[in-house]
């Protein structure tokens, strides 16, 4: 069953060369770590979440979209709650994107408190009907594909999954990614699969499942389980590239991606920018070794590559 993971299908009109993709998370899921993903297996893979004015109003939201050619195809996600001006925001990207962004996502998962604060992210799973017009009116305004991203619910007991899903398709959304777990939950508890599974049961739309997946065998065994196109793997990923890879790596391999990827985010953003960026993905690469504890404090100290080079070799060989 895991040969289907690499199974090549196609997406509103994007075609995807397989099955796993990469949640797009903020502050994580820059082009740098989208790239190495792709090189382990990663299918298809989402920016970082854009404020949709934010990005009218500013060049600085607009530096999240920046893509590497050998990363493509990827998805722009967007968030907000206002249907003409993510309408705007998603024209400003077809046009300033061409060819380089191949689909728009709708991020309407989002639980951090200023998001929802907003009334966007996963507050827009109270007010379904506001979600409906802003995916129309999405879907009217590009010839892209659009997809959407929800959650199971606000508060914990509810399940808006089969009303979205309806929605979603009968708004012209290409797909629509199920997380499991509401908005109170947060990322505590388990995601509940059988939200995804409701989603596959209305039909219409392709599903893509999100959620606590950490190993290839888990994403095969939840698409044989529940019927959805696709999977999605957000915080598995974070230091763990090769989950799409479907191995665990030596520790010297571990070691040269984890410097790749410090060294292009410090050419990318420069060195006193790039190092707090990386506090968090550094300590996810080397967390499984007996040094990474009394490595963090130097960890997040380290305001140069040599620094936390130091940091990094001490917790692999303390």
């Amino acid at each position: 069953m895991q040969e289907r993971l690499h199974t090549p299908f196609v997406l509103g009109t994007v075609e995807v060369p397989g099955r796993m993709f990469l949640a797009p998370m903020a502050g994580i899921t820059d082009d740098v770590m989208r790239l190495i993903c792709k090189r382990m297996g990663c299918a298809f893979a989402y920016t970082e979440m854009v404020s949709a004015k934010g990005y009218l109003m500013s060049e600085k939201s607009g530096q999240l979209l920046t893509t590497f050619a050998q990363e493509r195809p990827v998805a722009a996600q967007l968030f907000g709650h206002e249907p003409q001006v993510l309408a705007q925001a998603a024209q400003k990207v077809e046009q300033e994107h061409a060819g380089k962004i191949a689909l728009i996502d709708l991020n309407m998962g989002c639980p951090a408190t200023k998001i929802v604060r907003n009334g966007e992210g996963s507050a827009l799973m109270k007010n379904t009907a506001l979600a409906g017009r802003i995916i129309e009116a999405v879907v009217k305004a590009v010839k892209l594909p659009v997809t959407v991203k929800i959650r199971k619910g606000y508060a914990d007991g509810e399940n808006v999954v089969a009303e979205m899903t309806r929605i979603a398709r009968d708004s012209g959304a290409a797909a629509i990614t199920v997380h499991g777990r509401s908005r109170e939950q947060g990322y505590s508890g388990t995601a509940d699969w059988e939200a995804v599974a409701t989603a596959v049961a209305v039909g219409g739309i392709p599903v893509i499942g999100n959620g606590d997946l950490h190993t290839v065998e888990q994403m095969s065994k939840r698409m044989e389980e529940t019927g959805c196109a696709a999977v999605m793997v957000g915080r598995g990923a974070i230091g763990n590239p090769w989950v799409f890879a479907g191995r665990t790596p030596e520790k010297r391999e571990r070691f040269e991606v984890l410097m790749e990827h410090l060294r292009q985010e410090a050419q990318r953003r420069g060195e006193r920018i790039a190092m707090p960026f990386m506090r968090k993905q550094v300590t996810m690469y080397i967390r499984q070794f007996p040094g990474a504890g009394k490595a963090r404090a130097a960890i997040n100290e380290a305001t140069t590559i040599e620094a936390m080079q130091k940091a990094v070799e001490a917790a692999l060989c303390p």
